[in-house]
């Protein structure tokens, strides 16, 4: 019988990044974290809202937010406003995923996307894919 396979002792691919998902709508959580993961490297990580994603983010370091702006107990850019002031926050790239019309004008920064509800799954993989595979505006 065959030995099982040890794991890798290599560090971990670079080129795979961690992205938090910050959606309070259960299903739309879900389907998002789904397509990351099937449809690129990328790890994944789902809050429900604001202070979950502030418990992640002192535990994980993400590469990328993906923030609803419709949050139960902060919108995402009171979320975004904390985000920016942890030491682990500070410069990550941010798409704000909406269904409101207003413009956003505090966030006009080269980290910050916004991307209108309800969005191609194809818009949002490509817009995953530039932010991630750009090099960094730091």
């Amino acid at each position: 019988m065959p030995l099982p396979e040890r794991p890798s002792l290599q560090p971990p691919d670079d080129s795979v990044k961690t992205i938090l998902v910050v959606e309070d709508d259960r299903t739309t959580g879900k389907v998002l974290c789904s397509i990351i993961e099937d449809e690129t490297p990328h790890r994944v990580a789902l809050a429900s809202d604001g202070a979950q994603a502030l418990d992640i983010v002192r535990s994980i370091q993400p590469d990328l937010f993906v923030l609803d702006y419709l949050l139960p107990d902060m919108n995402g850019v009171e979320l975004y406003q904390h985000l920016r002031r942890m030491k682990q926050g500070s410069a990550i790239p941010t798409i704000f995923l909406t269904v409101v019309r207003e413009e956003f004008p505090e966030l006009l920064s080269p980290h910050t996307w916004v991307l209108r509800k309800p969005f191609q799954l194809d818009d949002f993989l490509a817009m995953l894919a530039h932010i991630l595979e750009s090099p960094s505006t730091e």
